[in-house]
């Protein structure tokens, strides 16, 4: 994909745009994701939540307080 971006982009600056993009993954898998599934494990330790994938609604994120409405799945912490 850098190849794409160095077709119009300066290699230094591509070199920066992933570099940034890297650090926003690894903070939000940090902050967010990490910790979001270690309660998630603690729920399926105890029973309280099924291994089969979004059969319960805390399994799913609903945006119907933010502007679009839809559903969508609840996914694992991004690649770093």
């Amino acid at each position: 994909m850098q190849d794409v971006c160095s077709n119009c982009h300066a290699p230094g600056w591509v070199d920066n745009f992933y570099e940034q993009y890297e650090s926003t993954v690894a903070l939000y898998n940090e902050k967010f994701a990490k910790p979001a599934q270690a309660v998630m494990d603690k729920l399926y330790a105890s029973g309280k939540l099924t291994r089969t994938p979004f059969d319960e609604k805390l399994e799913w994120y609903s945006e119907d307080s933010c502007a679009g409405g839809h559903q969508t799945p609840r996914s694992r912490p991004l690649a770093a």
